[in-house]
């Protein structure tokens, strides 16, 4: 007996799982689990974009359709953008977009009134509790109050049927909002200039075609400007950034809690930007990797030559360490949108450069490090206010703009380079064919289906497919002779 492999039969004969292969798929292939329960091969794609289209109607020309905020609604599988339209009264739409994934196209519907009054939509959410999208908004024409209404789906059809609810009856602005699916619940963070634009919070709760609202709650005792927020389900934590007005150029962050209809303020910690305390954040955008406890400030740093920054943070508790920050526009930066994408694990950053062109750029993700890859121009032309929605089914990026030559609205549809080797089930067995059904080595089992392996080396699942002995985070198993990987959980 010359080494371990000759205990073990062929194949491992253990932990052997029988899959139905999307694409057709070689002997000693690495697979990925599909959502549909197929296997892919582990494979990495390119960096796609798709053309830009202008999305609102002949009534919207110079200067009106301006987007405020776009989300993804899984039930549906649509992209919703709310915006107003300037040659309309200002009255505020929605309008609902869905994704073609083979040519990274969007194709939008007609436009949905939900307000009839001039008004400013801020922020929108959905709600994966109720199926509804919610859209928060000012009121210009009723005293600036801060205002929700509810939006439901009926097929691919949206509509609000109830009415809008005020969760602030002072003139309200810097309106966010985020939905928390542990507690079925949106909070809503707002400055209110009726009361020297203090920040405060409320809780609104959807129920049938309506939102109510909790009292409102101080969350500082300094006014405040640019405010982001966001919540991570991996800490079901919100985190919160913000500027204080009261304090010339520092930013702050604190983690608000909501226990049902109450909110309790957290406690402001000064944020160091660029190597100093001092700093101001504009355009700012909080996201989540919700897989992780991390979370990603996106913003325009107008104490730092308005460059465009990006910094990576780990929440613990109430703390958030943070990464270094990035430059990833080293230039006057406009209108920063930003999402993670979960398929990819990349931060996904929107924005207009000197030249106010629209640009689209992506950042790998290791701890709180970002490495930004090259931007790509999609609109030369003058852009600003940009919104990104994930649209986690075709795993693609709705990135929505608005043009100010034109008053159009536009959206484009972009992919980062990915690879699907997170989703790493095991290996094959044998060559199975499209659709054809094989058989996989299972993590626990054997495969012994290689060539040219170390023995005894640790083997990882490269962005790519192969193996190699390059640490990656996705772990394969340890050789034990040149063409048989004992494959295991862990290294």
């Amino acid at each position: 007996m010359s080494n371990l492999s000759e205990l073990l039969p062929s194949g491992g004969g253990q932990n052997v799982g029988s899959f139905v292969a999307s694409g057709t798929l070689s002997n000693g292939q690495t697979v990925a689990l599909k959502a549909d329960g197929t296997v892919e091969a582990v494979a990495q794609s390119s960096e796609a974009i798709g053309a830009t289209n202008q999305w609102a109607t002949s009534n919207n020309t110079s200067p009106s359709a301006t987007a405020y905020g776009s989300v993804y609604d899984p039930d549906s599988q649509r992209v919703v953008v709310a915006y107003y339209d300037g040659n309309d009264n200002y009255y505020g739409y929605c309008v609902v977009g869905e994704v073609n994934p083979s040519n990274n196209t969007i194709t939008f519907g007609t436009q949905v009134l939900f307000q009839s009054n001039f008004i400013i939509p801020h922020s929108i959410g959905y709600d994966t509790t109720n199926d509804k999208i919610v859209v928060f908004f000012q009121n210009v024409n009723s005293s600036s109050h801060g205002q929700a209404r509810v939006g439901t789906f009926t097929g691919s059809t949206l509509s609000f049927p109830g009415s809008q609810t005020t969760f602030n009856s002072g003139s309200t602005e810097d309106i966010t909002a985020v939905f928390n699916p542990d507690q079925g619940t949106f909070l809503v963070v707002y400055k209110d200039n009726g009361a020297s634009g203090l920040p405060y919070g409320a809780v609104g709760t959807v129920s049938g075609t309506s939102i109510s609202f909790g009292s409102e709650t101080q969350l500082d005792s300094n006014g405040t400007s640019f405010p982001a927020l966001t919540y991570n389900t991996t800490t079901s934590s919100y985190v919160m950034v913000y500027n204080k007005t009261s304090v010339t150029q520092q930013v702050y962050y604190q983690v608000p809690t909501t226990s049902g209809t109450t909110v309790t303020a957290g406690t402001p910690t000064l944020m160091t930007l660029n190597g100093s305390t001092t700093g101001q954040a504009e355009y700012t955008n909080l996201s989540s990797d919700n897989a992780s406890n991390t979370v990603f400030l996106t913003f325009r740093n107008s104490y730092n030559s308005n460059h465009g920054s990006a910094i990576a943070a780990t929440l613990s508790g109430s703390t958030l360490t943070f990464g270094t920050e990035v430059v990833f526009n080293a230039n006057t930066t406009y209108g920063v949108g930003a999402v993670y994408d979960t398929s990819a694990q990349k931060l996904v950053v929107s924005y207009a450069d000197t030249n106010q062109y629209g640009i689209v750029v992506a950042a790998s993700v290791s701890g709180t490090t970002l490495t930004f890859g090259s931007p790509t121009t999609f609109r030369n032309a003058s852009t600003n206010a940009f919104t990104n929605a994930y649209d986690s089914v075709n795993k693609k990026v709705v990135v929505t703009y608005y043009e100010q030559n034109t008053g159009y609205a536009g959206s484009v549809v972009f992919q980062p380079e990915s690879s699907n080797a997170s989703g790493f089930i095991g290996i094959t067995g044998q060559a199975i064919s499209d659709t054809a059904t094989g058989n996989v080595d299972m993590l626990g089992g054997i495969n012994s289906q290689q060539t040219s392996l170390t023995i005894a080396s640790k083997y990882y699942v490269q962005d790519d497919g192969t193996l190699g002995t390059t640490a990656t985070s996705t772990f394969a198993g340890q050789a034990i002779s040149a063409t048989t990987l004992n494959l295991k959980d862990a290294p």
